[in-house]
């Protein structure tokens, strides 16, 4: 029994190892994408919005003992800044999402660069900076109709 706790031990630290080297790797290759991003304006690509799922969402105090208040940060992608997030209180988020369809978003304001994010909600944006991408190009095509 020691020796498979010994194992599964070994194994969990060496897969945690291939985690964190996969997310460093791809929070590399972000400053590439968001100059990138920065280009397109040359194209007349600008002022483009693009709201992302939630990706973490916390107390708005140090505890949620002390409020039940909270804040969420979204996936976003903002041109010409790049791929971010945006920054929300719950309440104001619940205003913006029940808003009439159609009626453009307004995200500038709240959009908070990726390299400014804290270290957990870059890591959770990661895994959509793909998703946000492709949503750009398929509106990009369709402006391009």
């Amino acid at each position: 029994m020691i020796q498979q706790l010994q194992r599964q031990g070994a194994e969990l630290a060496a897969l945690a190892d291939t985690i964190r080297t996969g997310l460093e790797q791809a929070e590399a290759t972000v400053p590439a994408i968001n100059a990138s991003l920065a280009r397109l304006d040359s194209f007349g690509i600008i002022d483009h919005e693009i709201d992302g799922p939630t990706i973490y969402c916390r107390p708005r105090g140090f505890s949620s003992d002390y409020t039940d208040e909270f804040v969420l940060y979204r996936a976003g992608l903002v041109l010409p800044a790049g791929l971010g997030a945006t920054f929300w209180d719950a309440n104001e988020y619940a205003e913006y999402a029940s808003r009439p369809y159609g009626e453009p978003a307004e995200l500038k304001d709240r959009f908070v660069p990726y390299s400014d994010c804290p270290p957990v909600v870059r890591a959770m944006l990661v895994n959509h900076a793909g998703e946000l991408i492709q949503k750009l190009v398929a509106d990009v095509r369709v402006l391009g109709s």
